[in-house]
């Protein structure tokens, strides 16, 4: 494959790291990349984990102690939609390619497309396994509370508008940022699997 155009289609992945690419500092590059993706993925794993065992703790207590029906029900989903959290964010980092099946830069753009696609696939089903269970939760929780019609209304379209712009948030980082990632990783190891792509 031309060096010119494995330069291009890695310099098109990602913009920001402008390197004179040969087979080592591509290799380099990638690493870094995906060093920087985990590093990222992790803290938010790290903070959404924190913040569910926190919200197990508070809604276990409530749990315990509120009186109403609605109020236990609402307490348990949002319990359930931690532990859901807790357990969808490791398995989206797990790795199951094993190192020997590849040559070193196959195999670094080969773990890159898989959490890229794990990462997209965590996204793209948000409203299921992350915004569902705490919108029901909360909702139900809120209104075993002696409030008016209007208050319960303005919190449902506030929680609404809240966990729709989450929603929209998740979309447009598939849309913007990983979708072409995902499409430039493929690209590139499609280049390089090719019988000539080293000549």
């Amino acid at each position: 494959m031309d060096e010119n155009i494995l330069k291009q289609l890695w310099l098109n992945s990602c913009n920001d790291q402008q390197v004179e690419i040969n087979p080592e500092k591509l290799i380099l590059s990638i690493s870094q990349k995906i060093n920087n993706i985990e590093k990222s993925v992790r803290r938010r794993d790290r903070r959404e984990i924190f913040i569910a065992a926190c919200m197990i703790l508070l809604f276990g207590w409530w749990l315990i102690i509120m009186p109403h029906l609605l109020s236990k029900i609402g307490a348990a989903i949002i319990i359930a939609g931690c532990v859901l959290v807790m357990i969808r964010l490791p398995l989206a980092r797990r790795n199951n390619i094993k190192k020997d099946t590849a040559s070193a830069i196959n195999y670094h753009l080969m773990v890159s497309l898989q959490s890229v696609k794990r990462q997209i696939k965590l996204l793209d089903t948000v409203a299921w396994w992350y915004l569902l269970p705490f919108f029901a939760g909360a909702i139900c929780f809120y209104y075993s509370f002696p409030v008016s019609f209007t208050s319960k209304a303005i919190y449902t379209i506030t929680v609404a508008i809240l966990y729709g712009y989450i929603y929209y948030i998740n979309k447009r980082e598939i849309t913007k940022v990983l979708k072409p990632l995902e499409q430039n990783i493929s690209k590139l190891l499609h280049e390089l699997s090719e019988p000539e792509s080293y000549n």
